[in-house]
């Protein structure tokens, strides 16, 4: 369980997110995308 105050809205899919978080480790380049696709809001 997780406080709803802890939640972060995210503009990403489950799929963008998912293929994201597993990227990063290879891909360090999409970690300067990472502040404004996760805060960004739709």
């Amino acid at each position: 369980m997780v406080d709803e105050s802890k939640i972060v809205r995210s503009a990403m899919s489950f799929e963008e997110a998912s293929s994201f978080i597993i990227s990063v480790g290879v891909d360090f380049a999409k970690l300067d995308d990472a502040p404004s696709k996760l805060l960004s809001n739709k």
